[in-house]
């Protein structure tokens, strides 16, 4: 069996992997720009409390329960007369 030929390497000192940029710099300067801008807002955003209590939900909710049950005993397809019998007992 014969060897193998190496292949040859014409240029070594080029890069392989990245767009190569005359302007790297100023892309580089912008991305770390953006990148302390997004780290402040998302600072600001999770430093802030809740404007929403959970307290007053569950009452709220509580409420919607009690609301939703008297409907339901009126009888929510009823004509108005029959509302008028069931909720008066005439």
């Amino acid at each position: 069996m014969a060897p193998v030929p190496k292949k040859k390497v014409r240029n070594q000192s080029v890069k392989v992997g990245g767009p190569q940029s005359l302007n790297m710099g100023v892309r580089k300067r912008e991305t770390e720009r953006i990148e302390k801008e997004n780290h402040a807002f998302a600072k600001r955003l999770f430093d802030k409390q809740a404007n929403l209590k959970k307290s007053v939900l569950d009452s709220d909710w509580g409420n919607h329960l009690k609301y939703k049950k008297q409907i339901q005993k009126m009888g929510f397809g009823q004509s108005a007369a029959n509302r008028k019998r069931n909720i008066f007992g005439s």
